[in-house]
């Protein structure tokens, strides 16, 4: 049979195939479906469409774990944002109490000055 598809180009065998070719044919394309699904060769189409429904369900399950644990982490991340914006309020709050006290100490400081210069 290779040899006649040499011969003719590709195209198909003119004379057919045997009973013998036929079944090594199809038995041969048979065995490899199995191989490749490890099912029986007699499977419904309904077994076949119950395992693809099966195959789906399970990677909308893993899309959906992975969409949870993603709004799982920003929502962590939101926290520490959220966090952040405390500590640097509080810096920042400190800092004008601290700047609050040394805005004193140098006009105290100044007026000492000032009233030594005065006696």
């Amino acid at each position: 049979m290779k040899k006649e598809l040499g011969r003719t180009g590709g195209a198909p065998y003119p004379g057919g195939l045997t009973n013998l070719e036929e079944k090594k044919y199809f038995q041969g394309a048979s065995c490899t479906a199995r191989e490749v699904s490890n099912e029986p060769e007699t499977e419904s189409k309904a077994s076949v469409s119950e395992k693809i429904k099966k195959r789906q369900n399970m990677e909308d399950v893993s899309a959906s774990s992975q969409r949870d644990m993603i709004v799982k982490l920003e929502e962590e991340n939101v926290f520490l944002l959220k966090e952040l914006i405390c500590a640097q309020r509080a810096q920042t709050a400190h800092l004008q109490q601290l700047t609050a006290s040394v805005n004193k100490l140098t006009a105290i400081i100044s007026n000492n000055v000032m009233s030594s210069f005065c006696n």
